[in-house]
């Protein structure tokens, strides 16, 4: 027999084939015809007339031969159509009735595979959101993120663009958005408020596609120097802060803008953008002209120019007007969407390989529950085969029984998925510090999603469901009922141990990223900061240059706010600075005038501006000199306090107390005064020393004021809102958090990262000892005879522990094998968010090396004492 007459008996698929049915035809043909020609033969005619007549009388015999052909196939093929669908309807209500008689089984296997459906499924609608949807502009795939240098590290010696005449580079694209993030506060009604903002070029709304749906955009005038002060504002802001109503568009606010302080503060609303409206930065509640040109942040490529067309039009255009400029540098342009999303891209690639993960072991799971039901049910099918159906028949059917299974529990997990990702829309953004690219909404699977869910779990459920269905049928069913036992099949171990060391191998590799994500959260936390975060809060303040128009008016604020937050009943200390910890901003260079270099390389510096509290507030040490008091007044001569490293840096270990420094580009020299610890401005990345002014000496019109409190936790919002309106009822306090939260927002994509991946190894685990447990329980059952006779005959407890372990020793060690290898090929994924850790770390892989070996011999111990409990007697009397 040919091997695809073979595959055509498994499937028992038609045999009448196009020949087949064109061979019939003729046959039917030439029937006719000859008994049309005996009839005139009959009737006198000679055979070569009586040949002749029947043709004629049976007219085209080619187009009547085309006719039943078609007719045939036609019949043939509906005749197929309704024997498998008449077979399959047969199957799908076997399949029902098997669940309906086994609840417990069908419930199990049903909500293993949905829980693993739902994880997948809710992975891949966040990765969706951020990697796949395209992002809510008009052809968004032709919009470039433009990058001063060769990439987004930081060039050095990169040359300055201040002098570049940017609209050059306007004609080389359809589009440039240019933009000036701004604060704004607010000023009136009951209370002044804070706002982000941002200064925007006339490409920015075309470009983007915002569209007011209140009011009107910009004029083109309105981008003109000169021209009357308008702004666009939010949906969120019209709503919280003039409660929707549309009576504002044309009337006049009070605008205090932080980096363009001589701005007219008296600006008229013309427009309210529409609810949804998704920026790619935050800045967005107020939108005001850009009157000045500025290098384009965005750029629309225009039709047919490819990225890197266009970034070599975008060189062409800029390095000409800068005469010389380093070797290797050049501008470059990134998509936007891969720009916006490439510090979560390996995080979302993580979370969404380990949900797989968890679906495979869900399946392989189910597919040994199967296997072992299988196997109960041999019998059953035995009967089936003797009573004339086909082994492809048969495997139809089960295959049939374990795609309902799966296709009811893909339903009920893309259903969880859903709710789980509505829990959980509000907390994805915040978790990965990076916004959901067109809104939380876009986080909801729609119809496609879910029907790739749902299509993509059935598919593996039947697919695992292969696996039983073939080890069932293996060799001749109908044999093994004559033969009252199973001659073949379900009894080889080796389909088995394959799906139980698979889910182990995969387990092993959701605990080792689960453990390396959990020690660097621990790392994270424990990280020396070397300043107290328990106990503080920071807010953020403006001083608009209308009311405070020089130093000395800001110092005046500044201490009198100081001192009525002070006193405040709960609060303890009070201090200024900027930029406070964490906040992520660029380091001057520092020179010194004298002391011996550790190296070649000039060192940079964060350059703080505080008030004389502020060490005692944030309790850095002090290690040499002192700190700031009321003698370091603007008439004083210029001092400031560094960080140990630096001091090591500049004079190698020297004293640094009386050296004198000069910061990035100014002129002035400063005395050191004395010397603290250093503090960390982000856990993870680069670091840079610190540099401290006094606030006397160096006031700012932007600042933050961090507080303690007497009991040790932060005091309230609200109260410092009211002590800051006391002060002067312009002064509105922004992005008012704990310094715990700052410190907190570091890590918190690791977080929710070591959090899911130690839920889903912890659900395999679970799922991989009940698979380990149920196979050692099926091999002692079906060995329980051969056991006793070997009890009877003299065997110890140790070589009946030996016997029974022996399957499970090899799957547990096979399957932790491959999961650490596989483990180390999959490092690099976590590279990048691994901190404190190596990938390779020893102690991970021994510990997981443990806990999975322990959860074995847990899930070994039950079947073991059954093994070594059976009575000789009653077994051999059983048989």
């Amino acid at each position: 027999m040919s091997d695809s007459s073979r595959f055509r008996r498994f499937l028992r698929l038609p045999r009448r084939s196009r020949r087949t049915i064109e061979s019939d035809i003729d046959d039917e043909f030439r029937f006719h015809l000859e008994m049309r020609e005996r009839e005139l033969r009959s009737l006198g005619r000679s055979p070569t007339e009586a040949r002749r007549e029947a043709l004629r009388q049976f007219g085209d015999l080619a187009d009547a031969r085309e006719y039943c052909r078609t007719a045939d196939q036609h019949a043939e093929r509906h005749s197929r159509r309704r024997n498998w669908l008449d077979e399959l309807r047969q199957d799908v209500l076997i399949a029902s009735r098997l669940m309906r008689r086994n609840p417990r089984f069908a419930l199990g296997a049903t909500l293993t595979l949905a829980v693993g459906v739902a994880a997948a499924t809710a992975a891949y609608s966040v990765l969706y959101a951020y990697l796949v949807r395209p992002l809510p502009y008009p052809d968004p795939d032709r919009l470039a993120f433009v990058i001063p240098g060769p990439s987004r590290e930081p060039f050095p010696n990169a040359p300055s663009l201040r002098t570049v005449d940017w609209t050059k580079v306007d004609s080389v694209f359809n589009g440039t958005v240019a933009w000036d993030l701004d604060g704004f506060t607010l000023a009136g009604g009951d209370r002044p408020e804070y706002v982000d903002g941002a200064w925007v070029s006339p490409g920015y709304l075309t470009t983007l596609g915002v569209r007011p749906a209140v009011g009107r955009a910009f004029q083109p005038e309105a981008y003109t120097a000169g021209a009357p002060p308008v702004a666009l504002i939010s949906d969120a802001l019209w709503a919280r802060r003039f409660n929707r109503d549309s009576s504002i568009i044309g009337t006049t606010i009070r605008l205090h803008s932080t980096d363009r302080p001589l701005e007219n503060e008296l600006v008229t609303i013309v427009g309210v953008t529409a609810p949804g409206t998704w920026h790619v930065t935050r800045f967005t509640d107020v939108i005001r002209p850009l009157t000045t040109s500025r290098m384009p942040s965005i750029v629309r490529l225009k039709s047919g120019s490819t990225l890197a067309q266009a970034q070599a039009q975008l060189n062409a255009a800029v390095i000409p007007q800068l005469g010389e400029v380093p070797t290797g540098w050049r501008m470059s342009a990134v998509p936007v969407h891969e720009e916006y999303t490439h510090e979560v891209r390996p995080i979302l690639v993580a979370l969404f390989g380990a949900a797989a993960f968890m679906l495979l072991i869900a399946a392989g799971s189910v597919a040994g529950a199967l296997v072992a039901r299988a196997a109960g049910r041999r019998d059953e099918l035995g009967i089936r085969g003797a009573l004339g159906a086909s082994r492809g028949r048969l495997v139809r059917q089960l295959l049939t029984e374990t795609f309902v299974l799966a296709a009811v529990a893909a339903i009920a997990g893309t259903l969880l998925a859903r709710f789980l990702i509505e829990v959980i829309a509000s907390a994805v953004g915040p978790h990965l510090g990076v916004s959901v690219p067109g809104g939380e909404a876009r986080l909801i699977p729609d119809i496609m999603v879910f029907a790739l869910a749902i299509i993509a779990g059935s598919a593996l459920g039947a697919l695992f469901g292969l696996i039983p269905a073939v080890a069932a049928t293996r060799g001749d069913v109908a044999a093994s009922v004559r033969a009252g036992r199973n001659v073949s099949g379900p009894s080889r171990p080796i389909m088995r141990q394959s799906l139980i060391g698979a889910q182990i191998a995969l387990t092993v590799v959701l605990l080792v990223g689960a453990g390396l994500m959990a020690r660097t959260v621990a790392a994270l936390r424990n990280a020396p900061l070397g300043f107290q975060t328990a106990g503080l809060l920071k807010a953020d303040v403006l001083l608009p240059q209308s009311r405070y128009p020089d130093a000395a008016a800001r110092r005046n604020v500044a201490d009198r706010a100081l001192a009525e937050i002070r006193r405040v009943p709960g609060i303890r200390a009070a201090a200024l600075v900027f930029p406070y910890p964490f906040r992520q901003g660029g380091a001057a260079p520092i020179s010194s005038e004298a002391g011996t270099r550790a190296s070649d390389v000039i060192p940079r510096a964060t350059v703080h501006s505080i008030s004389p509290d502020y060490f005692r507030v944030m309790q850095i040490s002090l290690i040499s000199g002192r700190t700031f008091d009321d003698r370091d007044n603007p008439d004083a001569a210029a001092v400031v306090i560094i960080s140990d490293g630096l001091a090591r840096d500049l004079w190698s270990g020297e004293s640094a107390l009386g050296r004198r420094i000069r910061i990035g580009e100014s002129e002035e020299w400063r005395t050191v005064v004395g010397v603290v610890n250093e503090t960390l401005k982000t856990v993870i990345g680069e670091h840079s020393a610190d540099v401290y002014m006094p606030y006397a000496q160096a006031p700012r019109a932007y600042t933050s004021i961090v507080v303690s409190g007497t009991s040790g936790t932060p005091p309230t919002a609200h109260d410092l809102q009211r002590a800051m309106a006391r002060v002067d009822d312009v002064l509105a306090l922004s992005d008012i958090r704990t310094l715990d939260e700052i410190v907190s927002q570091e890590g918190a994509s690791r977080r929710m990262l070591a959090t899911l991946l130690v839920g889903f190894a912890l659900f395999a685990l679970g799922l991989a000892a009940l698979g380990l447990y149920a196979s050692i329980s099926y091999v002692v059952a079906r060995r329980r005879r051969e056991l006793a006779v070997r009890m009877a005959i003299g065997a110890n407890a140790a070589s009946i522990m030996r016997l029974v372990l022996g399957e499970g020793v090899v799957v547990v060690t096979g399957g932790v094998i491959a999961g650490v290898a596989l483990s180390l090929a999959l490092a690099r994924v976590l590279a990048s968010q691994v901190y404190g850790v190596a990938t390779t770390d020893t102690l991970t892989l021994g510990a997981i090396v443990i806990i999975v070996t322990l959860a074995a011999l847990s899930a070994i111990a039950g079947p073991l004492s059954r093994a070594l409990r059976i009575d000789p007697a009653s077994a051999m009397r059983v048989e």
